[in-house]
C-alpha cells in the first residue's frame, strides 16, 4: 500500500513539472517547454494550468484531514470543479462550433490572434479528472466508487490517444 502511495506522488509530481515546464514555456516563449517530445503537439496553455493544478491536488490528497473544516479540502473542490468547468467548456466549444474565448484567458500576448485550444481527448479527460478529483476529495465509499468508475474512462481515452501518437494514427 506504501508503495502505490508513493507511486502516485511520483506521478502527481511528474504531472505538475510537466504542466509548470509548459506554463514556463508559454510565458517566457521556449518552445522546448511547450511540447513534451518533438514529434508531439504542443500542449495548450489551458492544458498546461489544468496539468499544474491536477498534479498539486493529487500530491496534496495525502495531506487533507478526514473531518472538518479544512482550507486545503476546500480549494481542491474548488479547483477541481474549476479544472472540470474548463474542460467540458472546451468539448462545448468543439461541439458547437462557437469560440468562447477561453483559449485566450491565459498568455493571450503570446499567441497573438492565434487560438491553441487543448485536444478534445484533453478536454474529455480533464472534465473527467476534476469530477474525480472532486469526489476523491469528499472521502465518501460511494463517491470513490464513482470516481474510481469515472477515472477508468480517462484512463481509456488518453491510451486509446497514446497508441495513436506511437503508431501514427492521427485519427486516434
Amino acid at each position: 500500500m506504501l508503495r502505490f502511495k508513493l507511486l502516485s506522488k511520483v506521478f502527481a509530481t511528474l504531472v505538475f513539472v510537466v504542466g509548470l515546464l509548459a506554463v514556463c514555456g508559454w510565458q517566457f516563449d521556449i518552445e522546448v517547454f511547450q511540447r513534451i517530445s518533438p514529434n508531439l503537439p504542443i500542449i495548450a496553455p489551458n492544458t498546461a494550468i489544468s496539468f499544474v493544478f491536477v498534479g498539486l491536488f493529487i500530491f496534496s490528497l495525502g495531506w487533507m484531514k478526514r473531518e472538518g473544516y479544512n482550507p486545503l479540502k476546500v480549494s481542491i473542490l474548488f479547483f477541481s470543479l474549476l479544472v472540470s468547468l474548463l474542460g467540458v467548456v472546451t468539448l462545448l466549444e468543439y461541439f458547437s462550433g462557437m469560440n468562447f474565448g477561453i483559449d485566450n484567458i491565459f498568455f493571450r500576448g503570446k499567441m497573438g490572434g492565434n487560438v491553441v485550444r487543448m485536444s478534445p481527448q484533453s478536454a474529455f479527460n480533464f472534465a473527467i479528472v476534476g469530477l474525480v478529483l472532486f469526489l476523491f476529495t469528499l472521502r465518501k465509499k460511494r463517491q470513490i466508487f464513482w470516481g474510481q468508475v469515472l477515472i477508468v474512462a480517462a484512463g481509456v481515452t488518453a491510451l486509446v490517444s497514446l497508441l495513436g501518437f506511437i503508431y501514427g494514427v492521427t485519427g486516434l
